[in-house]
């Protein structure tokens, strides 16, 4: 499977990025994994498709001996290089696991002893926080944010936060372009933990817009940048932007200095130029100073922080609805 950080230009930009990281950042890479997902396959077998790849996240990590300290998220991507429905990792690019990443086979078995259990959330985000009719509807994000509070999980015990969704269908440039909708949510965590049964419940929770939610480890930030400043420059052949909105998210924890043990996940959304990245992490003390640095990168490229604002592409809550699902693997 393909070691995302050996694509051509990934090194060089992650080496031009260093004069605006903190002089202890660490180095990062990603690796795709997983099983491709069909659109029509997923329909009729549901999670399947889903659980292959999870499988292989966990063979992965058995593999390069990776702890959750050491992994900033998995997830699955909404922009792939070949066929859709990866998974990434994104960890630390420790001398010791980066020669066993790149030496990596996939497998189709199952690991005897998997490294991670999935707790899967079916329902879109309104579906898990209530909101009145005309307020924005909550995203992904904040939805995931609760399942961490509520689930007890720390930082430095998850494996990853992330969207999880069958793919969507979407039209770009009058072309079908394939991504992630809004299906609900996967908190990953070592397999075996206990998961708190009151949010299993299922009854929606009420957390107003922009409410910062605290969890026994902290407050959870919650940071969305969109790719689509950078998409037709990197199809257009400029090598100096990120070829992904997870290089964007990539770049983020790299400038601004979070460490995997305070980050609970870095995914995808979205489909096609509009895709989108979000990270879930813990302040530090210098998250402003790491902020600014990362605002300086974004001007060494040519474009603003606002420039990457996906605004809330979720709209207005028409009416509330239903209950959402918890279920484990």
């Amino acid at each position: 499977m393909t070691v995302l950080s050996d694509a051509p230009g990934w090194w060089e930009r992650a080496q031009r990025r260093r004069e605006f990281c903190a002089p202890d950042a660490p180095w990062l890479m990603a690796k795709e994994v997983g099983w491709p997902v069909r659109h029509a396959n997923t329909q009729v077998r549901g999670d399947d498709d889903f659980l292959q790849g999870a499988r292989e996240c966990s063979a992965y990590l058995l593999a390069t001996g990776l702890a959750p300290d050491a992994v900033y998220g998995i997830g699955v991507r909404a922009v792939w290089s070949d066929d859709p429905g990866r998974f990434s990792v994104v960890h630390l690019a420790l001398p010791e696991v980066v020669a066993l990443a790149r030496a990596y086979q996939p497998t189709s078995l199952a690991p005897r002893e998997p490294r991670i259990g999935h707790a899967l959330v079916t329902g879109p985000p309104e579906q898990i926080i209530r909101r009145d009719k005309g307020q924005v509807q909550p995203t992904v994000g904040e939805a995931i944010a609760l399942a961490i509070a509520f689930g007890r999980i720390e930082p430095e015990r998850c494996y990853g936060a992330y969207q999880r969704s069958v793919p969507v269908l979407d039209l770009e440039h009058d072309q079908t372009v394939m991504g992630l909708g809004q299906g609900g949510l996967a908190i990953t965590a070592p397999a075996g933990r206990p998961w708190a049964p009151q949010f299993a419940q299922g009854a929606p929770y009420r957390i107003e817009p922009g409410t910062v939610v605290l969890s026994p480890s902290g407050p959870i930030e919650l940071a969305r940048f969109g790719w689509h400043a950078f998409a037709e420059r990197f199809r257009g052949g400029d090598a100096s932007v990120p070829d992904s909105p997870l290089e964007v998210g990539v770049a983020f924890l790299e400038t601004v200095g979070v460490q995997p043990r305070d980050c609970w996940g870095v995914f995808e959304g979205g489909a096609g130029a509009r895709a989108s990245v979000q990270i879930v992490y813990r302040k530090a003390t210098d998250d402003a100073q790491g902020r600014a640095r990362f605002a300086r990168y974004l001007e060494s490229v040519g474009v603003t922080v606002d420039d990457l604002d996906v605004g809330h592409p979720e709209g207005k809550i028409v009416f509330s609805r239903g209950r959402f699902r918890v279920t484990r693997h």
